[in-house]
């Protein structure tokens, strides 16, 4: 989440995709592997419009997820955190 909050204040924008975090450096060494399902091809990207003056807002990655369906031990999704 630190590596989406720099690109968007070193770029004046959100990145597109995770792979725009990869193909820009950000993410070294590509993806990294989600723990709960083990591959780096699940994570689930929140996309949201993020406000980058009073007047605009672009939309891109704000937060990724787990692409896990599984639940956990507390009932909660993994996807949920």
């Amino acid at each position: 989440r630190s590596l989406i909050e720099q690109f968007t204040l070193d770029k004046q924008r959100p990145p597109e995709s995770l792979g725009e975090l990869v193909d820009s450096n950000y993410l070294r060494g590509g993806s990294p592997v989600d723990p709960i399902t083990r591959s780096n091809q699940t994570w689930a990207p929140v996309i949201e419009d993020v406000p980058m003056s009073p007047q605009q807002a672009v939309p891109g990655v704000v937060d990724v997820h787990s692409g896990s369906d599984e639940i956990s031990l507390d009932g909660t999704p993994y996807s949920s955190w």
